[in-house]
C-alpha cells in the first residue's frame, strides 16, 4: 500500500534542529549582518539551510535577496 503526503503538508526544509544551545533565543538579530535562523510555520520549527539579514522593514535570503514568507517566523538566530 502506498501512501502519499500532499505537497502542501510537507516542509520547505525538512532538516533536523541543530544544537540549539548556540543559537540566540532572548535577544533580536542585529539588522544588516547575515545570520542563520531557527524558524516556525504551519509545519513546525526547523533550520532554514541559507543565511538571511534583517532591515527595518523584513528579513531576506542573503543569497537570493527575496523576503521570507510572511508566515514564517524567527525562533533564534546565530551569527554566519
Amino acid at each position: 500500500m502506498n501512501f502519499v503526503i500532499p505537497d502542501d503538508k510537507l516542509p520547505l526544509f525538512p532538516r533536523p534542529l541543530p544544537d540549539t544551545k548556540i543559537f540566540e533565543r532572548e535577544n533580536d538579530p542585529p539588522l544588516g549582518p547575515r545570520v542563520f535562523v531557527i524558524a516556525r510555520d504551519k509545519w513546525g520549527e526547523y533550520r532554514i539551510p541559507f543565511p538571511i539579514y534583517f532591515t527595518d522593514q523584513n528579513v531576506f535570503n542573503a543569497q537570493m535577496r527575496v523576503p521570507l514568507a510572511d508566515d514564517v517566523s524567527i525562533v533564534a538566530w546565530r551569527l554566519s
